[in-house]
């Protein structure tokens, strides 16, 4: 069954795709952005940055890393994070 999300959190979820693109380039602004909004507890950011880590973009490829902020994004129900953790 798929979960309806609030309006805003679509445009948020949008908005950590757009800085996981720029981060995997080498954006420090995005990277930092990122890192902070899933440090902070935004799950559509974990499950990005657990991407990013598990794929090398714009990090070193980090299996550990990368499952740990699935985990975290999972925990809150992030519906992509939980088959991948």
């Amino acid at each position: 069954m798929k979960t309806k999300r609030h309006p805003q959190q679509k445009l948020t979820a949008k908005a950590a795709t757009w800085l996981r693109r720029a981060a995997k380039q080498g954006d420090a602004w995005s990277q930092f952005m990122l890192r902070s909004l899933a440090e902070q507890g935004h799950a559509e950011a974990q499950y990005n940055l657990g991407v990013m880590y598990d794929y090398g973009e714009g990090v070193p490829e980090d299996d550990a890393e990368a499952m740990k902020w699935f985990r975290l994004a999972a925990e809150q129900g992030h519906q992509h994070a939980i088959w991948r953790r």
